[in-house]
């Protein structure tokens, strides 16, 4: 039958034979291998316990290498195909199996046209069932999906027990299947011929059908047999029954009384290790005996434990189920070979977890001082009861390191798993081989974002970037936080402090992408803005991704492996590509489009073929947006631009566009088709805040759908139970769901972007539900379900900067990816896996107010804004930034009152302003520094009115505070932000942070900084973080001077911390610090020149929580500070005396305020209103007095 099926052409692709243990698959495939011939191609024998025999890359490599020495043929075009960089970099790169499968195997025997005139090549898989480790066969995975893809020249066939998994899986390779129960009166006869062959005397043969019985057809049986025969012991009378009652009689007689503890022992090794052990090296160690007993035990079990090359294996797999009872029934036999395979799996892990106890640092010990995640490891073993402390058991330290983790899965205990993985000395013991702990990761599913992290980390080191520490630390930190990871918090924090003794500790660099499921790959675009990416498969199948910018660059990447662009080419003016396939050929197209025309790509010959010219605007035409469709078999485009015009064009053929809609009164931004009955119909949308459905055909309006109350700056289109819903995005912050059953108003409308939306797109998740995710220019992907309720399912971050577009595609694994793209970047993500990446926390919108963020309730007023003061000698001046403000900064006259002087603009339309501060250089050139949510701080010179911002970037997050300093006439700027560092820059050079301050304890973070230069001359930091202020030396590295500690009060939401700092120097030199907490009625005052730590004042007086307080010396030099409060006043303070001054009544809540010193002239004290007012107050001795002249001044 085999044979007929390998010489039929037209055969099934695979032929499996299935049949239960001791039948004699393996005979059957030696067999038919020798039948074979040159025909035969590879052989791939599995092997029970073998590691290597179920690696998939290995099984690969090995296939390769016999096809190579059998067909020059495809030897040729293997050497072909590796000389090529994608393969280069795949085997350089440690590629995944199937990637290997894919350049080593499908690409050269696809080049490959041997003579099939004695039918096709064979390739044979034996005992597939064989290569499952730890509940996963990474074999048979391998094999489903790629073998269906082998020419059809190759046929394979695979042998396998019954197993359910394996049958399932190996239906993409529509196998027929000679299954050994519907063969069974064929087998019979086979095991019959074969006792003919080995029964030698008439007795014996009288008795065939006896031993027939007892053998239930098992060619195994048989095998034991004809060896009694041989060696003259066959004794008809006393046959066993079946393999069972054959392993009984002889495991009875190799075991003689006495011997029977030890041996069990050695079977628990054997049975329970995942690899073949080293009879002289593991095994004593492993089984708790001396060399001598456990080899004296070996040789009397080798019969059934052969022994190659030191190493203890495995004759067949039904002698070890039959030792655990797996397929055997068991419960009533006394047998003392039988072994509990959980309690085999504990004996070792003890064995493994006593020989750790050096590497974990434990205090028995002394050889390391202990990490808190290696003492929590420690401390989960022990608390398992793990540890031997009779060190009877102890494992190879090799062994120990390499198989514990499999072991604690074996006895569910993956809580103790997790520990182990997050000890960092474990971590940095196994950094020479991290495909095998990212394997050991995989076992555990709490332990995902460690996994996730060590692919990352592995991928980059592969290419030269950091140490893996360094790069651990950064990507673990914050998603375990949001995660309330705990065990894998403290590993990163460990890595981080051993980084920082290592001297390694930098800034998160842009290659370093944070772990955590969501975010999969980051392509860097060097010097050069993303704003556009379409996905794509190549001529060769593969997966690609192709990215333009406005500098005319476009770039094809992997989207799979990562790394740099594989192909760049330029094509002039291109702000933006679409992919589609030409129909007639099967090509992959680019679709380039930007500056007046649509350019057709070829990306595999990387030439031009086609250009569509035809948008015609009054000035410069841009095309703003291509999507691409079928009609009638054959490929069309449809593109929008300022002409306010919609084009259909045939890309093939090109020439003029081939219906032209007309209906947008002003710049149409993006355009969507889909097929209603049989119908097409184009979607439109434009800046005039309208969404427009077409006739595709006829060229008619069908539908206009308004509500948008700004420009809709993309659309999209998705199908649910038949009917199509339209989704756009626009200025107005929203994604509207329409649909066109009831035309109106839409029935959801989507919120949460910060900003502008800037472009959607829709998918279906890997559970088969329509999804929407859309991206926007506060920096966010995020991720809907556009069905029930519009309900928000989760926020991806990871850019800087607005995202300007996001696109799904489908890769080898099945479920819908997303890719990113921004400044310079390229992100892509597993939207099924954002419930394990990064989630925006509920806790209602945040708004920011200077150093603040509060939550939306009853009492928070709808809008704060910075303020700071700018000191210059004769010409003071006031700047103001507001949430509200578009990212802009106005600055005032506070002398005189009256409308802004001047507005600038530092940060993109929508960046929010969270942190603003002034200084001076040499008494005469002002400066701003401006700090906003998109991460950077932008440095602006008032003296210029509006000249470019010079950004400061390396923040992650959104950026909470900045303060100024001036040292010896250079001027520093120092940010702090939610990614939990401080950065201290040269505020006029710019370029990369000069220092960067991490807190020992990284779940917490510094959420305001004050800066003063001391009496001494030198320049202090002042941080507030929990319910501790902390003192650095910027200009010395970072340094920590002091810890400051009050009694603050314990916020029932955030707990115990201070939230704001202020400090000031007065004339006689002392220092003074003040700080408070969110919703504190106290501020808390401390002397610096005091040696004590702990407060020197509470001032008490608001009868509501304090908002915004700030130090300052008086015209006298006296250090005083004022303070605002919910309870809609104002007091003044005496910071020597811990008294208040005087209390200013305001009309409304004052949110921010700050002090500005007109040289010769009253102090003015600048209060900013919750409904964006300024009021001015002079300062004068004991007190204020309200400014009649100016009125509260409109922002």
């Amino acid at each position: 039958d085999i044979d007929a099926w390998r010489r039929d052409p037209n055969g099934a692709r695979c032929r499996a034979l299935i049949a239960d243990p001791g039948f004699g698959k393996s005979a059957v495939v030696a067999r038919v291998w020798a039948r074979t011939g040159d025909r035969a191609l590879a052989l791939h024998l599995c092997e029970h316990n073998v590691e290597p025999k179920r690696d998939p890359k290995r099984l690969v490599a090995s296939l390769a290498y016999q096809i190579a020495r059998r067909l020059p043929q495809f030897r040729e075009a293997l050497e072909r195909v590796r000389a090529s960089e994608d393969v280069a970099r795949a085997v350089e790169a440690r590629s995944d199996a199937r990637q290997l499968a894919k350049c080593l195997l499908l690409e050269p025997l696809s080049q490959v046209t041997p003579a099939t005139d004695a039918g096709r090549f064979l390739i044979v898989i034996d005992a597939l069932d064989e290569a499952e480790h730890a509940s996963k066969n990474s074999l048979l995975e391998l094999i489903a999906w790629d073998f269906p893809k082998l020419p059809s020249w190759v046929a394979v066939l695979v042998t396998s027990r019954p197993e359910f998994d394996v049958r399932r899986s190996l239906a993409p390779l529509r196998p027929t299947v000679l299954d050994a129960q519907t063969n069974r009166p064929k087998c019979d006869d086979d095991a019959r011929k074969f006792l003919r062959h080995v029964l030698r005397t008439p007795e014996q043969v009288g008795q065939l059908e006896v031993i027939f019985e007892k053998s239930r057809g098992l060619l195994l049986y048989l095998h034991y047999i004809h060896e009694d025969i041989t060696k003259g012991v066959f004794d008809v009378d006393n046959l066993p029954d079946g393999l069972a009652g054959i392993y009984a009689d002889r495991f009875q007689s190799l075991l003689p009384e006495g011997t029977t503890d030890d041996a069990r022992r050695i079977l628990n090794v054997i049975v329970a290790a995942p690899v073949p052990v080293h009879v002289f090296d593991e095994l004593p160690g492993l089984a708790g005996l001396d060399k001598t007993r456990a080899v004296g035990i070996m040789r009397r079990l080798s019969q059934y434990f052969p022994i190659r090359d030191d190493r203890i294996y495995v004759f067949h797999k039904s002698i070890t189920d039959w030792i655990t009872g797996e397929g055997y029934d068991r419960r009533y036999d006394a047998d003392r070979c039988f072994i509990d395979r959980t309690a085999a799996h504990r004996h070792l892990a003890s064995a493994s977890a006593t020989s750790l106890l050096p590497v974990l640092g434990d205090d028995a010990f002394e050889e390391t001082d202990p990490c808190l995640s290696d003492k929590d490891a420690t401390n989960a073993l022990r608390g398992a009861g793990l540890i031997d402390d009779a060190h009877r058991l102890a494992a190879p330290r090799a062994y120990a390191l390499r198989w514990i983790v499999t072991h604690l899965v074996g006895i569910d205990a993956e809580d103790v798993a997790l520990a182990v993985l997050c000890s960092l000395s474990f971590v940095v013991e196994r950094a020479h081989e991290v495909d095998t702990l990212i394997g050991d990761a995989a076992l555990v599913p709490r332990a995902a974002l460690l996994r996730d992290a060590l692919v990352l980390s592995n991928r980059l080191q592969t290419a030269g970037s950091a140490w893996i520490l360094e790069e651990l630390w950064q990507r673990l930190i914050e998603p375990a936080k949001r995660l309330d990871a705990t065990s894998i918090i403290q590993l990163g924090r460990d890595a981080r402090d051993m980084a920082r003794d290592e001297q390694v500790v930098s800034a998160r660099g842009a290659c370093l992408t944070p772990a955590g499921s969501a975010l999969r790959c980051a392509l860097e675009v060097p010097d050069d803005h993303a704003d556009g990416v379409a996905a794509f498969r190549d001529t060769d199948g593969s997966l690609r991704l192709a990215s333009c910018s406005r500098t005319g660059m476009v770039r094809i990447w992997n989207p799979i492996t990562g790394g740099p662009a594989l192909r760049t080419f330029r094509s002039n003016g291109a702000c933006g590509v679409s992919a589609f396939v030409d129909v007639e050929s099967g090509a992959p197209r680019l679709a380039i489009f930007g500056r007046n025309a649509i350019v057709i790509w070829d990306p595999a010959g990387e030439r031009e073929l086609q250009v569509l010219l035809g948008h015609r605007a009054r000035k410069r035409t841009f095309i703003n947006d291509v999507a691409a469709f079928t009609s009638k078999g054959e490929s069309r485009l449809v593109s929008c631009a300022n002409d306010c015009t919609v084009r259909i064009w045939d890309p093939i053929v090109g020439g003029p566009a081939l219906l032209v809609l007309e209906g947008h009164s002003s710049t149409v931004y993006g355009v969507a088709t889909y097929v209603d009955e049989g119908k097409l119909r184009v979607v439109s949308c434009a800046r005039d805040g309208t969404v427009l459905v077409w006739d595709g055909i006829e060229g008619n309006e069908l539908v206009a759908l308004a509500g948008h109350s700004s420009r809709v700056n993309s659309v999209t289109t998705f199908v649910v139970n038949g009917d199509v819903r339209v989704v756009s995005c626009g200025g107005d912050s929203t994604v509207r769901i329409w649909t066109l059953v009831a035309v109106g108003d839409a029935p959801l409308v989507l919120k949460g972007h910060t900003g502008s939306v800037n472009d959607v797109t829709a998918f279906v998740d890997s559970k088969g539900e329509a999804r929407v995710a859309s991206c926007g220019t506060d920096g966010t992907i995020r991720l809907w379900n556009p069905v029930a309720s519009g309900a928000a399912l989760a926020v991806l971050r990871g850019h800087v900067t607005q995202v300007r577009n996001v696109t799904t595609f489908v890769d080898s694994s099945g479920p819908a990816r997303l890719a990113s793209c921004a400044f310079q970047q390229i992100l892509l993500w597993d939207p099924s896996a954002a419930a394990a990446g990064v989630r925006e926390p509920s806790r209602g919108r945040s708004m920011s107010c200077g150093l603040w963020e509060f939550r939306d309730s009853e009492e928070v007023p709808p809008t704060f804004f910075g303020l700071a003061a700018v000191d210059a000698v004769g010409a003071p001046t006031l700047a103001s930034g507001s949430r509200s403000g578009s990212g802009t900064v106005r600055l005032w006259d506070p002398t005189k009152g009256g409308e802004a002087l001047h507005v600038l603009r530092g940060h993109s339309d929508t960046a929010s302003i969270t942190g603003l501060t002034g200084f001076v250089i040499a008494d005469a050139e002002p400066f701003i520094a401006i700090g906003a949510d998109d991460g950077t701080v932008s440095v602006l010179t008032l003296a210029a009115r509006g000249g470019a911002p010079r950004v400061l970037r390396g923040h992650s997050g959104r950026v909470r505070s900045v303060t100024a300093f001036v040292v010896n006439g250079t001027a520093y700027v120092a940010s702090c932000s939610e990614d939990g560092t401080v950065l201290v820059w040269d505020a006029i050079a710019g370029g990369d942070a000069l220092t960067m301050i991490t807190l020992e304890d990284d779940s917490k973070e510094v959420r305001a900084l004050a800066a003063f230069i001391d009496a001494n001359g030198s320049a202090l930091l002042a941080g507030c973080s929990g319910p501790q202020i902390f003192l650095w030396s910027p200009m010395h590295g970072g340094d920590a001077c002091r810890t400051l500690n009050a009694s603050v009060h314990d916020d029932e939401l955030w707990g115990p911390r201070f939230d704001d700092v202020t400090a000031c120097v007065d004339a006689g030199g002392t220092s003074w610090l003040a700080s408070h907490g969110r919703f504190e009625k106290t501020v808390y005052v401390w002397n610096l020149s005091r040696a004590a730590d702990e407060q020197l004042h509470e001032l008490k007086g608001h009868s509501n929580g304090v908002l915004c307080a700030k130090a300052f010396v008086n015209s006298n030099g006296a250090a005083r500070m004022a303070s605002c409060a919910w309870d809609k006043t104002v007091r003044i303070w005496d910071l020597v005396a811990g008294t208040s001054v005087c209390v200013l009544p305001v009309e409304s809540s004052v949110g921010v305020l700050c002090v500005v010193t007109p040289g010769d002239a009253p102090q003015i004290l600048v209060l900013g209103h919750e409904d964006d007012s300024l009021t001015y107050w002079d300062l004068l001795e004991g007190g204020a007095r309200g400014r009649g002249s100016s009125p509260r001044l409109r922002v």
